[in-house]
């Protein structure tokens, strides 16, 4: 499978456990990306974050064990006070969190790294979070 059918599989999950109302995509530019921050109540983004070979390689394979990881950025509406938007991300951040963690893409399984508070540009009216899983792949040498 390629990184974005683990990407649209990441997606699919994340839609089929998420509120209808929480906006669910991909975000390939990440947070620069201009519709990062228009999120009217919330938004669900995943960005690839990149891949790094794993171990130690056979250099005469024509495959190389990688490690494929996005980042899942939460992102809520401050409409009464942050601590509100703080709640919301929170809530929305465990539901991508127990949606993910340990989710089987083609036979692998992806495994919950890290989560923290997403860097937003001060005044957006929005709190965040990021949420980073990677799933390790068999893939073709040099690509």
């Amino acid at each position: 499978m390629t990184r974005i059918e683990h990407e649209d599989a990441i997606i699919a999950a994340l839609t089929a456990a998420l509120p209808t109302s929480a906006v669910v995509g991909s975000l390939p530019l990440g947070l620069g990306d201009r519709k990062a921050m228009d999120v009217r109540e919330s938004a669900v983004w995943v960005v690839y974050s990149g891949g790094q070979r794993r171990g130690d390689n056979n250099a005469n394979s024509k495959m190389q064990v990688e490690d494929w990881t996005w980042s899942v950025i939460v992102l809520a509406k401050n409409y009464r006070s942050p601590q509100a938007g703080a709640v919301t991300g929170l809530g929305l951040l465990e539901t991508v969190v127990a949606a993910l963690s340990g989710l089987n893409i083609g036979g692998r399984t992806l495994t919950r790294q890290r989560d923290q508070l997403a860097t937003l540009p001060e005044g957006c009216g929005l709190m965040g979070y990021e949420a980073r899983f990677s799933i390790n792949v068999f893939a073709p040498r040099g690509a």
